[in-house]
């Protein structure tokens, strides 16, 4: 008997320690005086080993020099493409090995190009970057968590177009999430991001989870990602979460917080459902509401872009979280918003697809052809 009512007492204190958290924006309204408007599309031809949905990508400009290049990770068979932008059916390949003295090992794996000799490669598996020459061989290895104490809880990073990795001077940046609930989400010991210096081969964990993150249970990957982007005439990343209306401006050091709100969204609730039991799968499918995405600086035009998924008119248990209308947000160069477009549908895949040019904002279209990428060329075009 007195095992059951143990048990009851959990049952409601867990409960009730779970109730739903809605993080409701208060900042909706705005001046709005530019648009994204769609100009003009571009496309790049695939190999039988390709498909277009690939999760990093990169723009290279090689130096001294008129090319530039589009490049993806092509996970299934561990290669690096590199295309001409302005030629897309000239590309070569870079093979890289999974296994052996210049294995890569990857899983959920990303790159950096520095030059066509310097390519940093994540791998995820073994936490470790490698840094490659141009025909994959492994010039120098870097252990992201060698020297990180057993008592402090590591973020699992992950690369992509909207997680890039950042080479600044000696130093490599590259952030993550902590999957999982955790009691103090703001807790020194729950940090998100690792800046490794080459120089010294160590490793110091920054940023938390800012005060939208300290109640609630807001799941499992989706809602916990921190993505981010760097603008280095000023010197500062700037942060977008999931569930957080707010935007997030540091040095790493000191964060100051900005209204980056979409219009369309009135709050985010965090789940139904006490975080000490497993989920089933229509909760964790359906409770993705509004959700903010990626954030990037675009050099060419001094302005960011940040990427907001909308609810779902009629939701499904099959669809997937990430298959959501799509609108971007546009900030000016001291982060005050001054637009926002919703985009076709046919681009709700492109929150982790798209690239920066001089041309404009590329966004990956979504379609049955997957003989290619194609990418819509979106213009900032004032209102």
């Amino acid at each position: 008997m007195r095992n059951i009512i143990c048990y009851i007492i959990i049952i409601i204190t867990l409960s009730a320690c779970n109730s739903v958290v809605e993080n409701i924006n208060t900042n909706k309204e705005f001046h709005e005086t530019y648009k994204l408007t769609l100009i003009d599309s571009i496309s790049f031809p695939l190999d039988a080993e390709s498909q277009p949905l690939n999760e990093c990508m990169q723009i290279y400009h090689k130096p001294h020099s008129d090319s530039i290049l589009f490049t993806f990770y092509n996970e299934y068979n561990n290669s690096i493409y590199l295309y001409n932008y302005h030629k897309p059916e000239n590309y070569q390949i870079i093979h890289l090995e999974k296994e052996g003295p210049n294995g890569v090992y990857p899983y959920a794996s990303g790159y950096h190009i520095k030059t066509l000799d310097s390519i940093y490669f994540y791998s995820m598996y073994v936490d470790k970057i490698f840094l490659l020459n141009r025909d994959g061989n492994i010039k120098e290895t870097y252990d992201l968590l060698a020297n990180v104490p057993s008592d402090i809880y590591r973020p699992t990073m992950r690369l992509g177009t909207g997680r890039p990795l950042y080479l600044i001077n000696d130093k490599l940046y590259i952030s993550g999430y902590i999957h999982g609930e955790f009691i103090r989400e703001d807790s020194i010991k729950l940090p998100l991001s690792i800046i490794y210096d080459m120089k010294t081969k160590s490793s110091n964990l920054k940023l938390g989870y800012p005060e939208s993150y300290r109640r609630g249970n807001w799941g499992e990957v989706y809602y916990r990602e921190l993505f981010w982007c760097y603008n280095d005439s000023i010197k500062r990343f700037i942060l977008s979460f999931p569930n957080d209306h707010n935007i997030y401006l540091t040095d790493l050091n000191k964060t100051e917080s900005k209204p980056g709100g979409s219009k369309y969204a009135d709050v985010i609730k965090s789940i139904d459902h006490p975080s000490a039991f497993p989920m089933p799968k229509e909760k964790r499918i359906l409770h993705y509401l509004e959700s903010y995405f990626t954030i990037v600086y675009d050099k060419y035009r001094n302005v960011y872009y940040r990427f907001v998924k909308h609810p779902w008119i009629n939701p499904q248990i099959k669809r997937k979280p990430w298959e959501k209308p799509l609108s971007i947000i546009i900030f000016d160069k001291n982060m005050n918003r001054i637009g926002e477009t919703l985009v076709d549908f046919k681009y709700r895949l492109s929150s982790n697809a798209f690239l920066v040019t001089e041309e404009g904002l590329l966004l990956r279209e979504h379609n049955d052809n997957e003989d290619e990428i194609k990418f819509g060329i979106f213009k900032l075009k004032k209102i």
